[in-house]
C-alpha cells in the first residue's frame, strides 16, 4: 500500500501529546479515502480510536487535526469547540 496523504491527529489540551486517529488517500473523484485507526497504541508513535478521537474533541478534551503528508501544507479541524479563531 501507498503511502498516505492525509494523517488525522488528534491532539490531548492536558497533555500536549498528539496521536494518529486513521490516515487516508486522495482519490481520483475529488475526495479521500480514510482509514480509522480502531486500536490505542503507546510509544514513539502513539494512536488513538478515530471514534473515541471525535468523543473527545465534542467533550472539549482536545483537537482534530488533519494534515497534508508531505505537501508541506497543514490543515486543520479544530474540534466541535469555537476557540475564537
Amino acid at each position: 500500500m501507498s503511502k498516505p496523504d492525509i494523517v488525522i491527529q488528534f491532539k490531548d489540551k492536558a497533555t500536549n501529546i498528539r496521536a494518529t486517529a486513521g490516515v487516508g488517500w486522495l482519490n481520483d473523484f475529488g475526495g479521500a479515502n480514510l482509514k480509522p485507526e480502531t486500536e490505542t497504541r503507546d510509544g514513539d508513535f502513539p494512536t488513538i480510536p478515530l471514534a473515541e478521537a471525535i468523543q473527545k474533541a465534542l467533550d472539549g478534551k482536545g483537537y482534530l487535526n488533519l494534515f497534508a503528508v508531505g505537501k508541506g501544507n497543514r490543515l486543520a479541524i479544530e474540534g466541535a469547540v469555537d476557540e475564537g479563531f
